[in-house]
């Protein structure tokens, strides 16, 4: 972040006048920088256990409103560190995405991502960590409140294991769109950790009571299990981007993976592995 001192001046003169006019900041971003966006899913007993998707755009301009661009001109291949186990991606114009169809994830196993783009080598090394088992998931009838909808919500029972701590991260969907966008208002709705119920059933939990739906509609929760350095950077990255107040300008959060061809222009983004369980029913 370029002018310093322009930034500390701007600041100061919010807390001490009132703003007539809105204050635009150079945040001197690397437009040409990639951002990373999706993780490897080790999906047990799931029928696309060997569907992987990686997507990759474009870093744009803290003001802007436009959608980021794809990237679509790269190479991406994931190896197991075992030597088991190579696949390479291809990129979907449908899903603006890189997928592969070879890859099911196995746990206690690491996988080593590596993507080649315009002549920087980007890598990042992870490896599956067996989560909670989402049991079941069912619907019922929610009375409206001051505080909640009147309707239909999905309601899951999911098993903690014991045996370590546990990081999580839900997701609802509802028709195929995903109702948990990462805004301030679903950050204890998308995260959890088990520091009240390690190794217990939850039982009755109701995944967004904000999401209601109607006879026909189709529901489809996912219960992710993340490792917790990808649960502290989900976690920093709703505060970091928490709009209001006098906060500061949000800052790129340090991504884990890393140009180990040009490290003084790093990535943004997060790639990691997932343990995934999902479960979906059709509204009645």
């Amino acid at each position: 972040m370029k002018n310093i001192h322009i930034l500390f001046f701007a600041l100061v003169s919010l807390l001490v006048i009132s703003c007539q006019e809105p204050i635009v900041v150079d945040l001197d971003q690397d437009l040409d920088r990639i951002v990373f966006d999706g993780n490897l899913q080790y999906k047990p007993n799931l029928p696309d256990s060997a569907t992987q998707k990686i997507k990759i755009t474009f870093n744009l301009d803290f003001y802007s409103t436009l959608r980021p661009t794809p990237v679509t001109d790269a190479t991406i291949t994931v190896r197991s560190t075992d030597g088991l186990q190579e696949a390479t991606f291809t990129y979907s114009a449908t899903d603006t995405a890189y997928i592969t169809n070879q890859l099911p994830l196995r746990p206690n196993v690491g996988y080593t991502t590596t993507i080649v783009w315009r002549g920087d080598t980007y890598t990042v090394t992870d490896s599956v960590i067996v989560g909670g088992t989402l049991d079941t998931l069912y619907q019922q009838e929610q009375k409206e409140t001051v505080f909640n909808k009147g309707g239909i919500v999905s309601v899951i029972d999911y098993t903690d294991p014991a045996q370590r701590k546990n990081f999580y991260q839900l997701v609802l969907l509802k028709n195929g769109v995903n109702t948990l966008s990462a805004q301030p208002a679903n950050q204890f709705r998308l995260l959890q950790n088990d520091d009240f119920f390690n190794g217990a059933t939850l039982r009755g939990l109701i995944v967004n009571n904000d999401i209601v739906f109607e006879p026909g509609d189709t529901s489809r929760v996912e219960v992710q299990s993340l490792s917790e350095k990808m649960y502290d950077y989900y976690f920093t990255a709703f505060v970091v981007n928490r709009p209001g107040g006098n906060n500061p300008p949000p800052a790129p959060l340090r991504s884990n993976v890393v140009n180990v061809t040009n490290p003084s222009k790093p990535p943004l983004g997060y790639l990691g592995i997932v343990h995934t369980t999902r479960r979906e029913i059709v509204i009645r």
